[in-house]
């Protein structure tokens, strides 16, 4: 994963995916996301698979309507995980 701590500015950051994607890699990748982009909300999407857009599309647009309207840029120093591994 690359790193992204040193990085001055950090945007948030909106991972998605359905609640029956692809079980065996899609949880993990979910995760390691969510561990290296400090300013990250994650969301599951109910009762779909790998097309959340289509198959909820409900859902999937008030997630993304709720993401939009909070915080745009975060400083990286203010966000407490910055990692000072880039030279």
């Amino acid at each position: 994963m690359h790193e992204v701590s040193c990085y001055p500015r950090v945007q948030p950051t909106l991972i998605t995916r359905g609640e029956y994607d692809n079980q065996s890699t899609f949880p993990r990748i979910h995760e390691a996301l969510a561990q290296n982009l400090p300013d990250a909300r994650t969301v599951v999407v109910q009762r779909v698979g790998h097309s959340c857009n289509q198959d909820q599309s409900e859902a999937t647009n008030h997630n993304i309507s709720e993401f939009l309207s909070g915080p745009k840029s975060t400083h990286a120093s203010d966000i407490g995980t910055q990692r000072h591994l880039c030279s």
